[in-house]
């Protein structure tokens, strides 16, 4: 590393045939990927190195070719090289080969996508890697996708794995396939005003799943997109709809199922979608039905639904990952926002359960009416000295707890937040290790979250244009937009143009009072829990 630096700082073009000869036939693949970044540096690195490269024997030299090249995919014959390794046995390659082909506008390289995420299909950033590669040519890549069921449904016949490369990609894929059509419908270009007749062209029972997510893909341009279409996809359209409330419902179908059905709903007009998605609240469903229903209804236009998030006895029966997936959807929309201090008014919602950090946004919410209702409701609510409460709560340190119903605890607190051992969601830190550390410290972290931040875990407020406001760990970004993670690693994408303010919050997104919700001794069995006792 040293000598490449030195190369790079004084420009050592003398030692290029050296790094030529390296780079393909060096005795470790690290001295092969330092001689290619080197001769690349140096900007000496020719085609038929970076073509060696691509066919070395280890992925990892494949991986970083693959980057060097490309800069030089407008050369067919380049272009034609990254196509082929498509098929890569490695899957960081094939991920990486998804990548670089985005940077070619042949149209040939449609195949190859389609090898990758046919084979891929089940990674969640394979998928985004193959639809960032597809500008432009959208609309081509959705009928390559859909053409075996087009044609297996105007032949009146099922799908016959073999007929084409992908024919059987959305029997392979059954869990994953909805979710890609539901993401490649949502990079369609606003150009297509009407809804494609491709999504319709089976009407085999099997292929509902991923109808009812490609349809909730068109998001809240859905509806006007309906009432563009011909009346043929309008009924169509709303068969689905009626389709989507039955399978919601269905406790026989498969969770992936029942989340596109609910997806759907939530675009629905009318009230019938409102009566099905209040049932989906209830606490006899999972935890990933009531937080899908419930996001669905913060973006339905059926009436009355605010109302039905903030019952007193539906409210108090919310595990605390739905309870703050219902405040994100109430305290995001100026309508519901109301709905819910009303609700805290009239003592359905006790105002604890509102998180400090949420307090605080709202008592300095842009709305006259809306931040003098929320100073009257939180000013006497303020955390106080965490540090003194933890003090407090020292007295659990002295009990005897019970790891088998601390697991219970973690499982309905933590697990929304945090993995332990592979279980949960990886929003915050990882647990797994935590066991290591005494019980006092795991204490002190759980009373007082914000004691040490991690910088990754910075928490961040963003208001956007329209008054909805979100809160959440900056997940991603690029130059267009930003993604926040929450709870349940539930992801809110939001374009930079509709930002209006974002702020970073000097609290943690996990939830403060956390210990309110439990009693001292079942404070003390999680403590056991996770000290692995």
């Amino acid at each position: 590393m040293t000598a490449q630096r030195l190369l790079l700082e004084r420009g050592g073009m003398l030692a290029v045939s050296y790094l030529s000869k390296m780079a393909k036939s060096g005795k470790s693949p690290e001295a092969r990927v330092h001689a290619l970044r080197t001769l690349d540096g140096l900007s000496a690195l020719p085609d038929e190195v970076i073509a060696r490269g691509l066919t070395d024997g280890d992925a990892n030299v494949r991986e970083n070719a693959i980057q060097l090249a490309e800069p030089r995919l407008a050369d067919p014959r380049m272009t034609a090289r990254i196509s082929g390794m498509a098929d890569d046995p490695n899957p960081r390659v094939r991920f990486q080969c998804a990548l670089a082909l985005g940077n070619s506008r042949d149209q040939k390289v449609i195949l190859p996508l389609l090898k990758i995420v046919d084979r891929d299909m089940e990674s969640s950033w394979t998928r985004a890697a193959v639809l960032s590669s597809i500008g432009g040519q959208e609309q081509q890549f959705m009928r390559e996708v859909l053409a075996p069921i087009i044609l297996a449904a105007s032949m009146d016949r099922p799908n016959r794995p073999g007929s084409s490369p992908q024919a059987a990609i959305a029997k392979k894929h059954p869990e994953a396939f909805p979710a890609l059509m539901g993401e490649l419908v949502g990079c369609l270009p606003p150009s297509v005003p009407w809804l494609p007749e491709e999504l319709f062209a089976s009407s085999n029972p099997a292929d509902l799943p991923w109808q009812m997510a490609a349809l909730g893909g068109f998001g809240s341009s859905l509806p006007a997109k309906i009432k563009a279409s011909p009346t043929e996809l309008r009924t169509r359209a709303r068969t689905l709809f009626a389709r989507a409330g039955e399978l919601a419902l269905d406790t026989a179908q498969p969770m992936s199922v029942r989340l596109a059905a609910i997806g759907l709903l939530g675009r629905a007009e009318g009230e019938a979608s409102g009566v099905t998605l209040q049932k989906l609240i209830e606490p006899q469903q999972p935890a990933e039905i009531q937080t899908a229903a419930i996001r669905a209804i913060g973006q339905s236009s059926a009436s009355g639904l605010g109302a039905a998030l903030v019952k007193g006895a539906r409210w108090n029966a919310y595990t605390p990952a739905v309870r703050d997936t219902a405040l994100s959807v109430l305290t995001a929309n100026t309508d519901l926002l109301a709905v819910l201090f009303s609700a805290i008014e009239s003592g359905d919602v006790p105002a604890w359960t509102v998180n400090a950090d949420r307090r605080n946004q709202l008592m300095k919410h842009k709305d006259d009416a809306l931040r003098k209702r929320a100073e009257k409701l939180f000013k006497d609510l303020t955390p106080g000295d965490r540090m003194k409460i933890y003090e407090q709560s020292k007295s659990v340190l002295k009990l005897q707890g019970d790891g088998k119903n601390g697991h219970v605890l973690f499982q309905k607190n933590c697990a929304p937040c945090h993995t332990f051992a592979g279980e949960g969601h990886l929003v915050g830190p990882d647990l797994t290790g935590i066991r290591n550390q005494p019980a006092e410290v795991i204490l002190l972290h759980i009373i007082v979250p914000e004691y040490e931040i991690m910088p990754i875990f910075t928490c961040y407020n963003v208001e956007t244009k329209g008054g909805d406001a979100y809160t959440g760990l900056l997940a991603a970004e690029t130059p267009g937009n930003i993604t926040l993670r929450m709870a349940q690693g539930i992801e809110q994408k939001i374009p930079r143009s509709d930002i209006a303010k974002m702020t970073t919050s000097r609290l943690s997104l996990m939830p403060q009072e956390i210990e309110k919700g439990m009693t001292k001794q079942e404070l003390a069995d999680m403590l056991a829990f996770l000290k692995g006792q």
